[in-house]
């Protein structure tokens, strides 16, 4: 039997006898019952679809669901990496107050049955190791600049400006940046008007078509809202990632056209800030990107929807994003070692005591959180993390450590949204914890 099979068969025993053979037992069947919720209903449908709607979910959460690792290579011949407690803190936040802890992020979700179905499907680890990354850094001032660059992409505005009825002053004055010496230029659409910004490095080349009115309550008005000749620019929350697929399927045929370029898959990603809802739909092709515990794209195109908050669900576009990468994602990321993992109960124990990692946040606001205890946390899944490492013992460099990520409900909201802490645990195997925390002050920088 497999593993998720024989979580969903606890899942559906009988309280009793589970209380019965150990009440610890009754805190891991909470657990499984809030990450496997939703396997009930795909089941279901998995019986009349079968494999082309299992597919189509892996497809769109963007992750392997089921991957028994973050990496498609072997790592016996890869370097074995150890770090301190002390070498992590650099990039993180920590402290620890006899199991509660102040050391958390708030994080606002549109429902618990959002978190629920967006949570990675990616534990139980398997590996005894993970790959640790490094972030490759390019020089950003390579790459074509001036006119010869606009003159690289000027069909694909010239294409995008038929599509919205728009038009833009195509002089050298008008399209160079003084400062960087990329093109940066309004397309003269009235109100509001789409900024448009090309740019070219040693690593990529990017062209980014944004909505002036980006974070501004009134690009929601109606009459501000834009359109494509095929179609209007807008999506609703509400709707399931398989339908905005679909309802985004003339969008993405429209920009391939506009772009020259044709991707053969889509993910769907969302996010929630305070009052607003986010969307980004990406179109790429899955064989060039890396998926799984870490997910790195290769060449895209993005669209990002924002909420209209005058209608419930409404989204409308506010970016267009293209990037052509000159390195691949090997390139960009690479394999620098691998690390010993520790278990998900071995990091529930670390979780206990408060061993947390709390990605960099104001020190005031963390100082003013209501501590809050993680026992019976909601979620966890695993990701990483990319920082600037630098220690006594690492020389320092952008490195990706995975983290078990942990999730809290505080409480529901006043605007019908849900209140989460996250916390993280080095999902590696550190030593010197004791040492650190007794000297916290010290690595607190």
């Amino acid at each position: 039997m497999k593993e998720k099979d024989i979580l969903v068969s606890l899942d559906m025993a009988e309280d009793k006898y589970i209380e019965e053979a150990s009440p610890e037992n009754e805190k891991v069947k909470k657990k499984i019952k809030n990450r496997f919720k939703w396997v009930a209903p795909v089941i279901s449908a998995a019986a009349c679809i079968c494999v082309v709607s299992i597919g189509a979910s892996l497809l769109l959460k963007g992750d392997d669901i089921g991957t028994t690792s973050s990496h498609d290579f072997p790592l016996d011949d890869i370097p074995l990496i150890e770090y301190t407690a002390s070498d992590v803190a650099d990039i993180v936040i920590a402290d620890t107050s006899d199991g509660d802890t102040k050391y958390y992020t708030e994080e606002y979700f549109h429902t618990d049955k959002y978190l629920e179905e967006n949570i990675k499907d990616n534990l139980p680890l398997k590996d005894k190791f993970l790959p640790v990354y490094e972030d490759v850094r390019f020089d950003r001032e390579q790459g074509e600049k001036g006119m010869a660059l606009f003159e690289k992409y000027e069909a694909v505005i010239d294409k995008f400006c038929e599509q919205t009825e728009t038009t833009y002053s195509k002089n050298e004055k008008n399209v160079i940046d003084k400062s960087f010496g990329t093109p940066f230029f309004y397309l003269n659409s009235g109100a509001p008007k789409f900024k448009v910004d090309i740019d070219s490095t040693e690593e990529y080349e990017s062209v980014e078509i944004s909505h002036t009115e980006w974070g501004h309550g009134d690009a929601t008005d109606n009459q501000l809202r834009r359109y494509f000749k095929n179609g209007e620019l807008t999506i609703n929350w509400s709707r399931t990632d398989e339908e905005l697929i679909k309802d985004t399927e003339w969008l993405k045929n429209d920009l391939s056209e506009i772009f020259g370029r044709e991707f053969t898959d889509v993910a769907v990603e969302r996010d929630c800030l305070y009052s607003n809802n986010y969307v980004d739909i990406i179109f790429y092709n899955k064989a060039d990107a890396h998926i799984g515990y870490n997910t790195v794209y290769d060449d895209h195109i993005k669209i990002s929807f924002k909420t209209n908050e005058d209608i419930d669900g409404e989204m409308f576009l506010m970016q267009v994003y293209f990037m052509d990468y000159s390195k691949t994602v090997a390139e960009r990321q690479k394999v620098m070692a691998k690390a010993e993992i520790i278990t998900l109960t071995e990091a529930e124990e670390l979780l206990a005591k408060g061993y947390v990692f709390c990605e960099h946040v104001c020190m005031g606001c963390i100082q003013d959180q209501q501590a809050i205890s993680f026992e019976e946390y909601d979620f966890v899944e695993i990701n990483y993390v990319f920082r600037y490492l630098k220690s006594p013992s690492r020389p320092g460099n952008v490195e990706g450590l995975p983290f078990y990520t942990f999730y809290k409900k505080i409480r529901d909201t006043n605007d019908g949204r849900v209140l989460y802490a996250v916390t993280n645990v080095c999902a590696l195997k550190l030593t010197g914890y004791e040492e650190y925390f007794a000297n916290e002050a010290k690595y607190h920088r």
